[in-house]
């Protein structure tokens, strides 16, 4: 029988009271009661050592009588504490279940004697150090039972009082864990504390490490045993060389568990040291976690060139590596560990928690490495029998699932009621948080009813952000933020939906006002050079360099696309075409017309700038506007629009000059200008005998308001004689006075010359040339002047000289004086508006300055009118005009 076959359960064995007990049977044949049998040890309830031999005494057997001897080994049950209910009996250590039979005063009974007892002894064996046991001697013949119960002494623990953290029991301290450095080190029973048992999967070990010979202290790494990554990597240090327990770890391979709100990723270790004289305890000295770039580092590469080595400390020194965690990062420390803490291979003593936030989670980084060193502070901390197992728990890689909707916002509102699902939109997990899609996010496209999922999840998407690649032409209105992830709850998360609302365009038509009368039913398409429309996206009212704009089209249609709602409520303007003026709308608004509709009717309205024209003409009889007029051929004339309603041409005035032909125009004018004046700048020496003012009318859009023509009468350079001349050439008098009217001479009576009824007006009865040389003031300068000025029209009025034309051209302009009072006057003496003075014009003025009776006018003399001085002065101006020679007159 083999100890593996014998399990006993001690609730109802008969040696399940550890005290030395005796037990006796009654004889069939006798009513006497049989003396018990009674076994005792020479250090009975005291401790033994491996090594030891454990001295035995049975009483009370029959002379020569024989007993059978048997050790068991008392186990805690499930509870782990010896002497309660759950207490069994197994026969698994060295000399436990092999009973041994010996006969008083046989080969085996040590005092050689058949005297009723019996002396043996059982070897305690090195396993057994720390243990309890129970002794069982059977009499052979009667079947009477004797137990006694013993122990080994545990030696006293070793020294961990220099350890960076004591683990070698098990109590609320070491339950809640050590901090080095950013490490959490836990006492931690997988099975137990995770609430599993054994056989359930919570134990994966990446790599085992037990050198040859159990030397006392053991190092090495995780490594690419299997090949999964490359070549088939061999050990470097004390590693084992199974491909199921030594591999190349991924992070995600690493659960996260939390400890106080914080991410730790969780590392298991099972030291699997012998139990028993202080052979369960063993020093953890080293620990380096790195992060690399490849899961086939290490030696045993094929070539040996491409071999990595690990150099404890420093790593493998390969690009890219990144150190997660040092025990020693600031000082040679050691961690204190106790192997009998677990139920054995398979189980964890402690659990090494790193920070999760230590761990960099890009795509580059995701092979992780282990380094371990134990037994390194010797004595009773050194490696003995087992293998030192990391591992890590599959069952805590909790996953958990996330999902939303992908919605079109059709009024760009931000709500989703009422709208539709948008399918085909890719959602993705930013997992290099750049908050951009990258190669390395998780993806997923949303399904044509705008669902979406991710599932399998675990807590190393804690915290990422979960975002919507926004599809071209849509803005966000909802989910603009990203949701982010709770990988700590370990729950499926809902409800991240994101909308978009399309972009839309606007749209309008140019047309031209035909009237000016604003947008109406008779304005057209727009048929001249594109119109530039623009959206005023900086608010400067012109076009700037960033405006979206467009040009309308042959048809005045024009449009623009890729709007959002962020341009709801801009405005929309025209570039007003040169020469034109905006008569309708003048600013359009973005309206919204859902989402990838159309803001249509912005429309815009122009009417073309008009000209206006006319021509100059001379009137050659100074009879006003008349079929006789010919064009103006003399110097250019000015015509302006009286745009500051002075009535004279200013600096402001638009304006221009008659061509060769007369004709003249002005453009640019627009509806404003409607109603203005236009005049002309009179030319000098001319007078206006037409329209004098003409007014701007609308001619419709681009036309030209024509026939606005201006009439000038020219009279011929005048000539006059002054009063001097006459007086010192009587003889020409009396040739030219004979020549108006027979028997006239210079003696002939001044009052009779002007038809004086008032022969009391002039002092006197002087004669024409007395009239002439008349002195002073008064009537006396109106009698001088007014003789010299009949005289020069009456030699006018007769064509007496060669080829029948007079000598004498009696007639003003506006070169006659400077004085503008002297042209009004003479103006006014020209009754017949012909520029020249007449014999009967002259006297009806003098008349009637002197108010003489019945007076053939009455322009003059009274209150207020020029007077007898405005009169003389103006003949004067007459007179002093340039004057022929007198040899003209020479018949």
């Amino acid at each position: 029988m083999t100890s593996s076959d014998i399990s006993d359960n001690l609730t109802n064995d008969l040696l399940a009271t550890l005290d030395s007990t005796e037990t006796g049977s009654t004889d069939p044949a006798s009513s006497d009661p049989v003396p018990p049998l009674a076994v005792t040890i020479d250090q009975a309830d005291a401790d033994y050592a491996p090594g030891e031999t454990v001295g035995i005494t049975a009483t009370d057997v029959g002379d020569g009588g024989s007993l059978t001897f048997s050790v068991a080994h008392v186990s805690a049950g499930a509870d782990g504490v010896l002497g309660t209910a759950d207490d069994v009996l197994t026969y698994d250590l060295t000399g436990t279940g092999t009973p041994w039979v010996v006969t008083d005063g046989g080969a085996g009974d040590l005092d050689g004697t058949v005297n009723g007892k019996i002396q043996t002894s059982w070897y305690v064996n090195s396993d057994a150090a720390n243990q309890a046991f129970v002794l069982t001697a059977t009499d052979q013949a009667d079947g009477r039972v004797a137990t006694v119960n013993f122990t080994d002494a545990p030696p006293p623990p070793p020294d961990a009082s220099g350890a960076a953290a004591d683990l070698t029991v098990r109590n609320a301290t070491t339950l809640a864990g050590f901090n080095v450095g950013d490490a959490k080190f836990q006492v931690y029973q997988v099975k137990t504390d995770f609430g599993q048992s054994s056989g359930t999967g919570t134990f994966d070990a990446f790599v085992q490490v037990q050198g040859p010979n159990n030397p006392p202290t053991e190092q090495g790494y995780n490594y690419d045993r299997g090949g999964t990554y490359g070549d088939v990597l061999s050990p470097q240090y004390n590693e084992n060389t199974s491909a199921q327990h030594n591999k190349a770890l991924l992070l995600s391979d690493i659960p996260i568990v939390i400890v106080d709100g914080v991410a730790y990723r969780e590392f298991l270790l099972d030291s699997n040291e012998q139990n028993g004289s202080n052979g369960e305890f063993i020093s953890l000295d080293s620990l380096q976690i790195y992060q690399e770039t490849s899961g086939n580092l290490g030696m045993g590469h094929v070539p040996v060139s491409e071999n990595t080595p690990y150099t404890p400390g420093s790593g493998f020194g390969v690009t890219g590596e990144h150190l997660v965690y040092n025990l020693d990062a600031s000082g040679d420390v050691w961690v204190a560990l106790n192997s009998s803490l677990s139920s054995g291979s398979g189980d964890s003593d402690i659990r090494v928690l790193i920070k999760d936030s230590e761990f960099l989670q890009d795509a580059d980084h995701q092979y992780v490495y282990v380094y371990s060193a134990f037994g390194g502070q010797a004595g009773d901390w050194q490696t003995g029998s087992g293998f030192e197992e990391w591992g890590t728990n599959p069952n805590n890689l909790v996953t958990f699932g996330i999902s939303g909707t992908k919605y079109l916002d059709a009024n760009g509102d931000s709500q989703t009621t009422g709208d539709a699902g948008l399918g085909g939109v890719t959602i993705f997990i930013d997992k290099d948080n750049s908050g951009d899609l990258s190669a390395d996010d998780l993806t997923t496209t949303t399904a044509a009813n705008g669902t979406w999922s991710f599932t399998g999840l675990d807590a190393t998407f804690d915290g990422l952000k979960v975002y919507e690649q926004l599809p071209g032409g849509y803005v966000q209105t909802l989910g603009q933020a990203g949701y982010t992830i709770d990988g700590l709850s370990g729950e499926d998360q809902s409800g991240m939906d994101f909308a978009n609302f399309h972009d839309f365009s606007i749209s309008g038509t140019k047309y031209e006002d035909l009237t000016g009368d604003g947008t109406s039913a008779d304005d057209t398409a727009w048929s001249h050079d594109p119109v530039t429309i623009f959206i005023d996206d900086d608010n400067s009212g012109d076009l700037s360099a960033g405006d979206r704009s467009t040009t309308t089209d042959a048809s005045g249609n024009w449009s623009i696309g890729g709007l959002t709602l962020a341009d709801v409520g801009k405005n929309i303007y025209e570039v007003v075409p040169d020469g034109s003026e905006q008569t309708g709308t003048l600013v359009q608004t973005v309206g919204n017309p859902g989402s990838g509709g159309t803001d249509s009717g912005n429309d815009f309205t122009n009417f073309l700038d008009f000209s206006i024209s006319g021509t100059k003409y001379e009137d050659l009889t100074g009879d006003g506007t008349s079929a006789d007029d010919t064009a103006w051929s003399h110097d250019p004339v000015t015509i302006f629009i009286d745009d500051d309603n002075s009535g004279d041409l200013s600096a402001g005035d638009r304006s221009t000059t008659t061509g060769a032909g007369g004709a003249w125009s002005i453009g640019g004018l627009t509806l404003a200008d409607v109603g203005k004046n236009i005049y002309e700048v009179v030319p000098d020496g001319s007078q206006q005998t037409g329209i004098l003012v003409q007014t701007v009318d609308n001619p419709g859009s681009g036309g030209t308001d024509t026939g606005n023509d201006f009439t000038n009468f020219l009279p011929p350079a005048g000539q006059g004689l002054t009063p001097g001349f006459w007086k010192n050439h009587l003889d020409i008098l009396t040739q030219e006075l004979g020549e108006f009217h027979s028997g006239w001479n210079s003696n002939t009576s001044f009052e009779t010359i002007f038809e004086f009824q008032n022969l009391s007006k002039i002092p006197g009865t002087p004669s024409i040339a007395d009239a002439l040389g008349a002195k002073g003031g008064g009537v006396n300068h109106l009698e001088r002047s007014s003789a010299a000025a009949y005289l020069s029209a009456a030699v006018t009025a007769v064509p007496d000289g060669p080829g029948g034309k007079p000598e004498l051209n009696f007639s003003f302009s506006a070169a006659t004086s400077s004085n503008p009072a002297i042209i009004a006057i003479l103006n006014q003496i020209d009754t017949n508006d012909d520029h020249t003075l007449q014999p009967g014009e002259v006297i009806a003025a003098v008349r009637d300055v002197l108010n003489d009776t019945n007076a053939p006018t009455s322009n003059f003399g009274l209150t207020g009118q020029p007077g007898i001085n405005d009169i003389a002065n103006a003949f004067d101006a007459m007179n002093n005009q340039t004057h022929p020679d007198a040899s003209v007159f020479l018949i």
